[in-house]
């Protein structure tokens, strides 16, 4: 009973868990086009360092659940985004915020990868943009649990 019990509490946990299937819109038009718009995502790689959207033209953005905070939809145009870097060595924890100013096309996906290499304190970071016909997918959740991957659509 109490395994059961246990697997059931877990269950809930992991499908109560918000995943942003989708982008946040950051524009206030929600009937605005999608193929008019821009896509800027994070990708993290190499732990113990986060790296998450924390501002998009100035104006906070604090996201609910899974993804939230990696991937944003914008209107084409220049957009400075704010980034929140986290990292953990010797046991500390620091954080630290960057700006990026970005000028963006429609149908575009703009990734932007952290670069951090072991003889440098501070990150570094590089935008790619995408192909108009390159699709963008973000994975999230558990390996084997709850995985799922979700294109960035224009339609």
């Amino acid at each position: 009973m109490k395994k059961l019990t246990v697997l059931l509490f877990l269950f809930l946990v992991l499908s109560g868990c918000a995943l942003h299937a989708e982008p946040y819109i950051m524009y206030s038009d929600k009937s605005h086009p999608l193929n008019d718009t821009s896509v800027f995502a994070v990708v993290v790689k190499g732990q113990p360092y986060e790296v998450t959207i924390s501002s998009v033209d100035g104006k906070p953005h604090v996201p609910k659940g899974a993804g939230g905070g990696l991937w944003v939809r914008v209107l084409p145009g220049e957009h400075s985004f704010g980034l929140k870097y986290k990292s953990k060595r010797d046991g500390q924890l620091s954080s630290i915020q960057y700006e990026l100013k970005v000028e963006m096309e429609a149908r575009r996906v703009y990734v932007v990868f952290q670069e951090v290499r072991p003889d440098e304190s501070r990150a570094s970071f590089m935008v790619k943009v995408l192909p108009e016909d390159k699709t963008y997918t973000l994975g999230l959740g558990l390996e084997g649990v709850n995985y799922q991957e979700f294109p960035a659509k224009f339609e």
